[in-house]
């Protein structure tokens, strides 16, 4: 599973006293920002064959920009046409992320399945990025299943995933998506919500997520190496 991430939703009225934005709001995606960046190097240069180091640099380059528009996003003081603009990049950045994480994965597979899933999850990066700009704020709906169906498109080519992967491979591959799934509950619940002034749900979400990035970068890059 790649990223689901139901996360912009129109937020609840905080409690009196409590500020609108909580303190840690998008620091954890600014951290993760500066780190993509040797991480983003290091998986363009894990691989030795042409087309495993163009999924690593695709896959970097999505890991960049995932995590440096969420932060600009989350931590900057914006106009509302600026912020708006800023939100419908965010989800595209979201959408991109899911489908390029899948290029390192795709290496691991015979031809015909690495097209199968290539094309599943580009398509539906690319629709769910379009549904999101023109139903920017709606709740649920079509671009949140689209979140899902690119999250889990490896379920497509599970059997070769199986064949191909190694025991501990599979074991990061799974351990991720659960971590995803955990983040977008906690995300979608808006629970557990610790101290909202300072780390609530969203920042609960995040961190949650971002353990599955670390687990599904590990498995990428192992997959690079051997490819």
């Amino acid at each position: 599973m790649r990223r689901p991430d139901p996360e912009h939703r129109p937020e609840q009225p905080p409690p009196a006293g409590t500020p609108a934005v909580a303190l840690l709001r998008g620091r954890l995606h600014q951290a993760c920002a500066v780190l993509a960046v040797p991480a983003a190097v290091r998986a363009a240069r894990a691989a030795s064959t042409p087309g495993a180091r163009r999924a690593g640099s695709c896959y970097g380059a999505a890991l960049v920009t995932v995590f440096s528009v969420s932060a600009a996003y989350h931590r900057g003081r914006w106009d509302p046409r600026t912020r708006r603009l800023l939100k419908q990049l965010d989800h595209a950045a979201i959408f991109g992320f899911a489908a390029a994480s899948y290029a390192p994965l795709s290496m691991a597979l015979p031809p015909a399945e690495r097209r199968l899933l290539m094309t599943t999850v580009c398509s539906g990066a690319a629709v769910g990025s379009a549904v999101k700009a023109v139903r920017l704020d709606a709740q649920g709906g079509a671009a949140d299943v689209l979140y899902l169906l690119v999250g889990w498109a490896g379920l497509l080519v599970l059997p070769a995933l199986r064949r191909s992967l190694t025991g501990s491979q599979q074991a990061l591959l799974l351990a991720g998506g659960v971590l995803y799934t955990a983040g977008a509950c906690v995300l979608v619940r808006r629970w557990p919500d610790p101290v909202p002034a300072v780390f609530g749900y969203h920042e609960a979400g995040h961190l949650v997520m971002a353990g599955g990035t670390v687990l599904h970068y590990l498995l990428d890059l192992s997959v690079l190496a051997q490819s």
